[in-house]
Formats: C-alpha cells, sequence, structure tokens
C-alpha cells in the first residue's frame, strides 16, 4: 500500500509564556511512515520543543500557531506516540524493571495477563528477561535508557520520539543503544524522528535530516547534501560530523 505521512507539520510556530522570542518560526515539513529523521541543531535550536510538541502529554504551555496532523488526525486525537528523553532517570515512574515496563499497559484496556504477555514478548525481544526483576537503581545508565524503550513500546506506538537519548550514555552504551534502534527500524518498520549532536553512528541509517536553526528549518534533505550543507554553511558544526564525511 500506499505510505501516508506520518507528521505533517505546516507553519507552525511556538513561544513559551515567559520568553521575548520564539522557540520555533514557521517550521514545515513531512515525515512519510517508516522513516527515520535524524533531527539536528545546535543548543537552543528548538530541538526539543518541537519533539514534545508532538507528544501532546509533554507539550509545554505557550503560544502555538500552524498545525501539526498524525497519521492524518490533529495531534490532539492520536495517542500512540512513544518518547525517550536524555534524562533516562526523570522518565522512570517505578522501582522495577518490570513494573516500569507495566506502568503505561496498566493504563490501558489491556487485561492482566495480555499485559503479562505484552512484557514477555517484549523482555525477550529486547534480552531484558535476566533484569526484569531488578530494581531501578541497581541498572547501569545503558540499561535505564534500553529499559525507557521498551516501555514506550510495550505500548506500540506508531511514532516513536527521541531527545538526544545517548547524550548521557558512554560510547559503548551508547552503541548498544543504537543498534537495539536499527534493529526495531528495520523489523518493524516504525517511524523515528530522533535529536542528536553526535552523528558518527546516525548519518548511515537515516533516510534524512531535518536542521533546525535558531528555530528555523533551514536543511530538509537526505544525510549526503547534509554533509555538504553543514560544510559549506556552518564550518563550526562541520566537526560533528563523520570523520569519513570531514575527510
Amino acid at each position: 500500500r500506499d505510505k501516508m505521512a506520518a507528521v505533517e507539520i505546516k507553519n507552525l510556530s511556538f513561544q513559551y509564556a515567559l520568553s521575548k522570542s520564539p522557540a520555533l518560526h514557521d517550521v514545515s515539513c513531512c515525515i512519510e511512515e517508516g522513516e527515520f529523521v535524524l533531527l539536528f541543531g545546535a543548543s537552543g535550536s528548538g530541538k526539543t520543543t518541537l519533539l514534545s510538541l508532538l507528544k501532546p502529554e509533554i507539550a509545554p504551555a505557550g503560544s502555538k500557531s500552524g498545525s501539526i496532523r498524525l497519521f492524518g488526525n490533529e495531534e490532539e486525537a492520536f495517542d500512540f506516540v512513544g518518547y525517550v528523553s536524555q534524562n533516562q532517570d526523570a522518565q522512570m515512574v517505578a522501582d522495577t524493571v518490570y513494573r516500569e515496563l507495566s506502568f503505561g499497559l496498566e493504563n490501558t484496556e489491556l487485561d492482566e495477563g495480555r499485559i503479562r504477555r505484552r512484557i514477555a514478548e517484549t523482555a525477550d525481544y529486547f534480552g531484558l528477561n535476566e533484569i526484569l526483576d531488578k530494581k531501578i537503581h541497581e541498572l547501569s545508565g545503558g540499561q535505564k535508557q534500553v529499559c525507557n524503550l521498551c516501555a514506550a513500546l510495550c505500548l506500540s506506538p506508531k511514532l516513536l520520539l527521541l531527545d538526544e537519548p545517548i547524550a548521557r550514555l558512554d560510547p559503548i552504551a551508547a552503541e548498544s543503544f543504537l543498534a537495539v534502534l536499527r534493529r526495531i527500524h528495520q523489523q518493524t518498520g516504525i517511524t523515528i524522528l530522533l535529536s542528536e549532536h553526535r552523528t558518527e553512528s546516525l548519518l548511515c541509517d537515516c533516510d534524512r535530516v531535518l536542521f533546525l536553526e535558531n528555530g528555523s528549518l533551514s536543511f530538509d534533505g537526505d544525510a549526503p547534501a547534509f554533509c555538504d550543507y553543514l560544510s559549506e554553511n556552518h564550518p563550526l558544526l562541520a566537526p560533528s560530523l563523520p570523520e569519513s564525511a570531514q575527510i
């Protein structure tokens, strides 16, 4: 079947209640179902604001204009959006891995038996069976972030948003997390929008790159074109590119 638009953003502007300038200005883009899109930009460029506006439950307070449609629906009508933040501790709400995975499911209409099966399937897929009964505080940073990812995926989202998910992980844990993310995308075809500064392991996997600059979308294209664009227009950010692209 033909792919539909997962995310349609038209002329989106947003300004926080106590801010004197907009965090986003006239942003328009379209992400197709099943795409893996990298959201890039310097700190303060509006990446976190944009991602949070796509998740109605955590959308910030402020004045907004323009429109957002998710899979053809206005954002308020669409519930199945998974979200993983860079602060793995702040996102966790339970004391054990099992309870963390079950927390979101218990707020759905699934009965207890189906919840247990869903958790078992997810834990088996991610190799979490050995730590299901562990206390959250006993986990490494990488394990916590994978747990957050699993908790989001337990709810079977169509769209997965990740806000710099490897920012607080060491290089080995970061690469392990991204490997899990690649496998999810390849095997499920879920739509992914991920913001990140470190592009070394991501540019080869992503279908497109969106570049935010001072709240405006200044680039929307594939990875090779993005490398050329950044090198020519933003030499100070060019070191963020993989070494092969810099050479």
